[in-house]
């Protein structure tokens, strides 16, 4: 057996990890970077002067890529919980 310095699941131990509440967080900062961009686009359609062109497009990337990690994750914690399911006890 593997010993692990931090556990996924909370314990009540110091440093201990909820994957929950790690999950949520993740997820609730690619939304708040998801509605920033949609802010600043719409900041920048409208005429701010203080949004530009390259805020824009940044807040877009970040939001991009912050997503497409996210639905990454998602993926590997599938394939990672089908291979749990299909081995033997």
């Amino acid at each position: 057996a593997v010993a692990r310095s931090t556990p996924l699941e909370s314990s009540g131990g110091a440093g201990a990890v909820n994957f929950q509440s790690l999950l949520t967080e993740s997820i609730n900062k690619v939304n708040a970077l998801q509605q920033t961009s949609e802010q600043t686009k719409t900041a920048f359609i409208m005429g701010d002067p203080k949004v530009s062109l390259a805020d824009t497009m940044i807040a877009e990337n970040k939001a991009g890529l912050a997503f497409e990690a996210m639905v990454q994750t998602r993926n590997k914690l599938g394939d990672a919980y089908q291979q749990i399911m299909q081995m033997q006890v």
